[in-house]
């Protein structure tokens, strides 16, 4: 195949570039990229092999070693120019003539080289490489004299060789030597963690001096005792000078780095990685991308390889990165390096741990004294002494601060509290005040603390400088000596659980005193927590007297249990109150009714004045401009003041007079007091207030205020005891309501209603209503009588009385009343009682006068209340006229007597329905069973001719063996007596074999008659495993022959295809068999419908197939007749729908089948197309 002529011309390219630079001068770079990564070269050498790139550049690079110095001709002669694999692959052979001059002798080498190149994305790879010389066991005119140049070079090349190489050992170790102890001298002189990069610029500056590769750049790397790696990175600048750089290395980001501390943690030697490719993008896009390292490797001008080589000592490893692979004396001198530095290191190490005990030492005897300092302090005053110890023992350290403050966050007060020592370090006895707000340093310092750090820097130059020095001696008035400050100012802080130590300095401090300071202020926390505890526990044993106070005016509130109880509890707040020993003489609580316009006053005892608290109602008005409109603001104190013994005397008389009680005047009086201070604690119902003849403390203000919101839960409680009481009473009248309907709806027959009365009489008593007789009045205006329920005294039943609506002057009024909806009231006195018994007596209502009237004495005066509801009246008699409220207790008993009478009563008319319909489900169940049964019967009728049919035939065949067995015995007979025993044996067992076969037919028509009367028998339910093919091939056979009996022009084509492999199946066989019946028989009727409109062109077919499918077994009904109309297809499974003529169908076949397949857990479906057939399928479950 020819190539296009770019494709020949990057060919020819590729060729001449790879013998370039594999046999002339040309540099390898320049063949890399024509290279495959998995190219191939077979040598002439025995051992010549290569399988990578990088493999094949070592050889080439190898390949032109040798032959520095040596000159060489390359005459070329062109053996094979092939492309191949449609133009994407190609062959270049030639035959090589290489003249080599050695010592001056003129020597010829032939070989052949062979390429194989490969066209992929845009370029030719070379991917084969194969160079071969004759073989020395051909003929002498074929051999090249390859041996021979060998033989006169071998001496003289050995001897310069071995000479050469001894003098290059002797003079590099002693470079390598003279390197290494400059290395080892620069390692020892280290004291410091900032001098080890010092000591790496040393180390890459030898390591270059020795002629290692250019491209190098190299480092050390710290892994012991952390997951990161500190590196010590160099390597040459553009400008030639050593270029360091620090930093912590991620080792996972990289899978060298992954496989290197891996390799440096299994303790071996070293570890090599070769970056190849793409590989080398992302590594070096991984390691700019760390935040630590500071290593910014342009992208662009990466080389295409990277060749990684790590020496470990043990804390740690050497590193070189190289553009080429690194020689085997270059490694060896690198690991040597990195043993040196290891050993080294390992030295420094120890020096600087036991600098750093001593100094450790030195710093916790200061840090001793800073926390003796703070454990002898007792109240903050003394902070100031503790800033001068802190300054005096960072001087020590050889940390000389300008200033050192103990500062205080208070952020309920939005300040900092300052505690500092001045510019030359004693202490200045004052406390000073910054805002949380000031921008400059107070909010940054701030907002540290509530981060959590541990520390700050705030570095102040001009404007902020300026700024912070104005703020510091204007607003907090801290004294500063501006001469002392050099245009800077640097606030280092250490930060604790309240606040932070403050060092400030004109510089910024080294990273060793930013941790001393951290540390100072780690003990001092401590210390501090101790002062405060101090203070705290101060404050707690007054707590815990304000608490215990509180308490028992909780315990009191708690153990009110009624509402006229809340005074009591009042009376223990005073008490509590006065016993904390506050400067005050008098306290009152004021409960508002704002709509009302007054409040109720609660005031104190005053000792030697007023012996006994007392309560008022005052008037709101007065108090509308102070007291009411802070309580309406929701503040939480108002304020009243009078000054001058005439303004006091003035206000307590104005007081007394409001509240009608002299207190005021008379204390006024006692004290003879110029000044009169009250301060209001509002709460969500008014105030708890305090006068004063002086000023008004915090501490006033505080328990005053605490006071207030007890007494607020106190009136809460109050409140709610007040709505429990009402809610109590409504709960009972509910209860009892609900009594009443319960104990009514559950009335069912007429002798239920003799617990009426009782019922009736139990609700009063519970509600709390007087009276001493009680009953219920049903009324029935379609018969103009009353039936009356009433109760004796003592709540026992008097039985029921009828009454017509005339019976007397007191029934007809009742009545009138009751249609008008109204309650009626009536009055009797004893002689009126005792005339309605006797009338009472003479109808026959009652039959002892002393039962009815429940006493040995009728009562002197009864007064008679008749409550109205839709059935009657609730009727309640008292010695006493009840009242509105009772009334309306009362009647909300007869209107709940109402509702729940209404249901009695459609329970009664619902128990008459519910015997209806329980009378006509039972016919309807009764009917439905003499149609199932006719269903049946009539399915046995349509299979008696075919049973017929196939009883006929067992039966002939047991008539016509009878006969013949007849035969044979009568002429076996004449063959004994013959004497021929021989012939009557074989007749003998002919009689047999007819016998045999009599058994058979008549085991058949048993058989069938089984199967007739199972098929009319009720089911049993109970499945049994059942061959269903022989099911359903049986009722086919009945079902075809019973037809044909009843017509014997009827004839039809029956095809079966059963499944043999479905065994047996559990299934109800009597249920199963109606429906299979039913379909078969419906089928043959379909198609002997159709047949009678089509008699010439249309052959009837019945189908039936059965079919295992999964874990269904499907039995399939199928005929060729008219098909079901759709009209008509939703409704064939309803029971009683049938397509038949009348008499010839009763519509419960289909109905039936469906039931018993839904029963046996399967389905029942059809498919039909008019004038083309249907077709039923069974699925039942194996």
């Amino acid at each position: 195949m020819k190539l296009t002529k770019a494709k020949q011309k990057l060919l020819d390219e590729a060729y001449n570039t790879v013998i370039q630079v594999c046999l002339f001068d040309r540099p390898l770079e320049e063949m890399t990229p024509l290279l495959a990564e998995d190219v191939m070269n077979f040598g002439a050498g025995k051992n010549e092999l290569t399988k990578s790139k990088a493999a094949f550049l070592k050889q080439i690079k190898n390949q032109k070693k040798l032959a520095e110095g040596l000159k060489m001709d390359f005459a070329f002669t062109p053996v094979l120019r092939k492309v191949m694999n449609q133009g994407n692959g190609a062959i270049y052979t030639d035959d090589i003539v290489n003249t080599v001059w050695v010592n001056q002798i003129k020597n010829e080498l032939k070989f052949r080289i062979s390429f194989i190149f490969e066209y992929r994305d845009g370029r030719w790879l070379l991917i084969h490489s194969h160079t071969s010389t004759p073989d020395p066991q051909r003929a002498d005119d074929e051999v090249w004299p390859i041996e021979d140049l060998k033989k006169r070079t071998e001496f003289l090349e050995k001897s310069l060789e071995e000479k050469m190489a001894e003098l290059q050992d002797k003079n590099r170790e002693l470079e390598v030597e003279a390197a290494l102890e400059r290395v080892r001298s620069k390692t020892m002189a280290m004291h410091n963690s900032q001098e080890v990069g010092a000591t790496v610029v040393t180390l890459f500056d030898e390591v270059m001096k020795l002629g290692l590769d250019k491209s190098l750049r190299c480092g050390i790397g710290i892994l012991e005792g952390t997951e990161h790696m500190e590196t010590w990175s160099t390597n040459y600048s553009p400008s030639g000078k050593v270029d360091l750089k620090m930093g912590m290395l991620n080792m996972t980001i990289h899978p060298m780095l992954v496989g290197l501390k891996k390799a440096w943690k299994s303790k071996k030697k070293g570890y090599t990685y070769d970056f190849i490719g793409k590989d080398v993008i992302k590594y070096y896009t991984a390691l700019n991308k760390e935040p630590e390292y500071p290593f910014n490797a342009d992208l662009k001008t990466l080389p295409e390889n990277v060749y990684h080589n790590s020496f470990f000592y043990s804390s740690g490893i050497l590193f070189a990165f190289t553009e080429n692979p690194i020689s085997k004396e270059g490694a060896k001198v690198l690991n040597r390096f990195a043993k040196v530095f290891g050993q080294t290191y390992r030295r420094y190490l120890d020096l600087q741990k036991a600098e750093k005990q001593a100094r450790e030492a030195i710093i916790e005897s200061a840090l001793e004294r800073v926390r003796a300092s703070s454990m002898a302090m007792h109240k903050s005053e003394q902070l100031p002494e503790t800033s001068q110890v802190l300054f005096e023992q960072f001087a020590l350290l050889g940390n000389l601060p300008d200033r050192i403050s103990i500062c205080i966050i208070k952020e309920e007060e939005n300040l900092i509290e300052l505690w500092a020592t001045d510019q030359i370090g004693s202490q200045l006895d004052h406390r000073y005040r910054g805002s949380l707000e000031e921008a400059t340093t107070m909010s940054k310092v701030h907002k540290a603390w509530k981060d959590g750090k541990d520390s700050i820097v705030i570095d102040l130059s001009g404007q902020r400088l300026k700024d912070w020095l104005r703020y510091i001696k204007e607003d907090v008035k801290l004294p500063i000596d501006d001469s002392n400050i050099k245009g800077r100012r640097v606030q280092q802080g250490a930060f604790f659980s309240k606040g932070l130590l403050l060092c400030t300095t004109n510089e910024p401090v080294a990273d060793e005193t930013m941790e001393l300071l951290i540390r100072f202020a780690k003990v001092f926390d401590q210390t501090y927590t101790r002062f405060l505890d101090l203070q705290k526990a101060e404050s707690q044993a007054q707590e815990a007297r304000i608490e215990a106070a509180l308490e028992r005016v909780r315990a009191a509130s708690m153990a009110m249990h009624k509402t006229d109880e809340l005074a009591q509890v009042v009376m223990v707040l005073f008490q509590q109150f006065s016993e904390l020993e506050l400067d005050f003489y008098q306290v009152w609580i004021n409960i508002f009714f704002i709509e009302e316009g007054y409040s109720n006053c609660w005031f104190s005892p005053v000792e030697g004045v007023v012996d006994e608290a007392y309560t008022a109602r005052v008037p709101l008005a007065p108090f509308e401009e102070s007291s009411i409109k802070s309580w309406r603001a929701g503040e939480e104190f108002s304020y009243l003041s009078w000054r001058g013994l005439k303004e006091v005397d003035e206000i307590a008389k104005s007081l007394s007079e409001m509240t009608g009680h002299e207190s005021f005047i008379r204390i006024q009086k006692k004290k003879r007091m110029n000044r009169m201070e009250i301060v209001d604690s509002n709460h969500k119902y008014g105030v708890l207030a305090m006068a004063k003849n002086n000023d008004i403390t915090d501490n006033d203000r505080t328990i005053l205020k605490r006071f207030s919101k007890v007494f607020e839960q106190t009136y809460t409680r109050f409140l709610d005891l007040q709505n429990a009481e009402s809610q109590a009473r409504e709960a009972t009248k509910q209860a009892s309501l609900d009594r009443v309907r319960g104990q009514i709806a559950s009335m069912r027959t007429a002798a239920d209603l003799e617990r009426i009365t009782p019922l009736v009489w139990h609700e009063l008593t519970t509600l709390g209503i007087p009276f001493i007789r009680c009953g219920v009045f049903i009324i029935d205006e379609s018969s103009k009588h009353m039936q009356v329920h009433l109760s004796a005294p003592d709540g026992h039943s008097l039985g029921v009385m009828e009454m017509p609506f005339d019976a007397d002057q007191l029934t007809a009024n009742s009545v009138a009343s009751w249609q008008r909806g109204e309650v009626f009231k009536g009055h009797w006195n004893k002689e009126q009682f005792i005339d309605f018994m006797q009338t009472m007596l003479n109808l026959g209502q009652i039959k002892n006068i002393k039962v009815y009237q429940g006493a040995e004495q009728p009562p002197e005066s009864l007064h008679l209340h008749f409550l109205p509801f839709t059935q009657g009246m609730l009727y309640v008699g008292n010695v006493e006229p009840l009242a509105d409220d009772q009334i309306e207790s009362v009647q909300s008993l007869a209107d709940a007597f109402a509702i729940a009478y209404a249901r009695y009563e459609d329970f009664t008319k619902l128990e008459k329905a519910k015997q209806n319909v329980e009378t006509t489900l039972s016919e309807l169940k009764t009917t439905q069973s003499q149609l199932v049964q006719s269903e049946k019967m009539a399915s046995l009728g349509e299979l008696t001719a075919g049973i017929a049919h196939e009883i006929q035939n067992p039966l002939n065949f047991v008539n016509n063996f009878s006969e013949v067995s007849v035969e044979l015995i009568e002429e076996m007979h004449e063959e004994l007596e013959k004497g021929d025993l021989e012939e009557a044996r074989a007749l003998a067992d002919d009689v047999k074999q007819n016998l045999d076969k009599i058994t058979h037919h008549g085991k058949r028509a048993d058989v069938i008659v089984k199967g007739m009367l199972q098929h009319s028998r009720s089911s049993s339910g109970v499945k049994e495993p059942t061959d269903i093919n022989e099911l359903a091939d049986e009722y086919l056979r009945l079902a075809y022959h019973g037809l044909r009996a009843k017509d014997k022009s009827f004839n039809a084509t029956m095809e079966t295809d059963f499944d043999e492999g479905i065994g047996k199946i559990n299934i109800v066989p009597q249920d199963i068999g109606r429906v299979i019946l039913n379909l078969i028989t419906n089928a043959f009727y379909a198609v002997s419908e159709r047949k009678k409109q089509q008699p010439n062109e249309f052959e009837p077919t019945v189908s039936v197939s059965t079919k295992k499918k999964g874990e269904q077994v499907l039995i399939s009904v199928k005929d060729n007749g008219n098909g079901i109309p759709k009209k008509v297809l939703d409704k064939i499974f309803q029971p009683f729908f049938t397509t038949k003529p009348t008499g010839q169908g009763t519509g419960l076949g289909l109905s039936l089948s469906y039931d018993i397949v839904n029963a046996h857990g399967g389905e029942l479906n059809v498919r039909t197309k008019e004038n083309e057939g249907t077709e039923f399928t069974v699925m039942l479950p194996v």
